[in-house]
């Protein structure tokens, strides 16, 4: 169902290849409901945040019908603040 919604438009094989080269680390998932105009909103925060060490990925989840979106941040460490 997924394949046959994502437009060329709407995929973004260059931030997605990015990542997984990447050694970023990832700081939080969730699942999510399909909507076809999830990928729309990936790539405005991906625009927006990048210059803040920002990157949101967009993955088919195991589950039907579901997609997982990944935040990652360059500067992130394990510590958080109290």
């Amino acid at each position: 169902m997924f394949e046959e919604q994502m437009s060329a438009e709407t995929k973004r094989p260059d931030i997605d290849e990015a990542v997984e080269r990447s050694s970023l680390p990832r700081i939080a998932t969730k699942l999510v409901a399909y909507h076809e105009d999830l990928y729309e909103v990936v790539d405005f925060l991906n625009r927006l945040l990048r210059n803040e060490g920002y990157v949101f990925g967009l993955a088919k989840s195991t589950t039907p019908d579901r997609l997982e979106i990944h935040v990652y941040h360059e500067e992130h460490t394990s510590q958080r603040p109290t």
